[in-house]
């Protein structure tokens, strides 16, 4: 509950942070916040040792994730409501699906090709507002979508690995946040200072969407009893994530977002019998 009720906050949180500083910069605090949070968490677990992941591969896992994926997704809540965003990015449980298909190289169930169909309705009723007309699909809503595949592309890349989530999250937070460094003095002129609400969103940012949550996640999955009921309490973020939207920012929840999130979530748990790897899928995304 500890890791749905931080990661439900996220969308309010970020479109919130987004009107006081950059995007791009937004990522740096918060991704050095994590990767400083993820380190400490460290020093505590010294079974879990980090040099397993010092490897190329780890660090350039960074520039998928939080890099590009972030990167993305920020630019995706400073373009477009939150309610769309957010539907939008959960698309990743279908594009994973899918994606595993072809990596694994197995057959999809007729439940995932069905639930896939729907939720791809419920992304069309997002788009269009419900008008079933020929949709516009705004940058906003396009970033959204690009995202959920990056954190596809992320995670079926994932599957392939044994290696302790901990020291793996904690190599490629702190290579990403390098990566931002370079990228904005490259492109961004550094401020002379920075909003301080804008700073204290993206350390929250850091700290309840990037790092604890992930840390809370593990450790349930680790004592439950039953994994894959314990994971189905996920898809409960999303909808208080509607609730924190209408309440934090004012938002006026629409009906076609409602009914696009229902559709999505829908179609992603009536396909979840497809899981080529289900030990290793333990982190979804939010």
């Amino acid at each position: 509950m500890l890791s749905i009720l931080s990661w439900s906050s996220v969308a309010s949180a970020c479109k919130w942070t987004l009107q006081y500083i950059n995007s791009s910069w937004m990522l740096f605090f918060s991704s050095l916040t994590s990767a400083l949070v993820l380190f400490i968490l460290l020093l505590f677990h010294p079974s879990c040792s980090v040099r397993q992941t010092l490897r190329w591969k780890y660090l350039l896992l960074g520039f998928l994730n939080p890099f590009l994926y972030y990167f993305l997704l920020f630019e995706a809540y400073r373009l477009s409501p939150a309610q769309e965003a957010l539907v939008l990015n959960y698309t990743w449980g279908i594009l994973l699906a899918l994606l595993s298909s072809v990596f694994f190289r197995k057959a999809l169930h007729w439940k995932s090709l069905l639930g896939m169909l729907i939720s791809l309705f419920g992304v069309y009723v997002v788009v269009s507002k419900a008008s079933f007309l020929l949709p516009s699909l705004n940058i906003g809503n396009a970033l959204a979508l690009i995202s959920a595949g990056v954190w596809a592309i992320y995670w079926v890349i994932n599957m392939k690995e044994e290696t302790v989530p901990l020291p793996a999250l904690f190599v490629q937070f702190a290579s990403a946040s390098l990566f931002v460094l370079v990228f904005n003095l490259m492109l961004f002129p550094l401020p002379l200072s920075f909003d301080i609400k804008g700073l204290t969103g993206s350390l929250y940012l850091g700290v309840f969407e990037m790092s604890l949550p992930f840390f809370w996640w593990l450790l349930a999955l680790k004592r439950s009893t039953q994994t894959s009921q314990t994971i189905h309490w996920i898809y409960l973020s999303p909808v208080l994530s509607m609730v924190w939207i209408s309440l934090f920012l004012g938002e006026l929840i629409q009906a076609y977002s409602l009914l696009g999130l229902i559709l999505v979530l829908g179609g992603i748990l009536l396909g979840k019998g497809f899981n080529p790897n289900r030990k290793k899928q333990e982190i979804p995304s939010v």
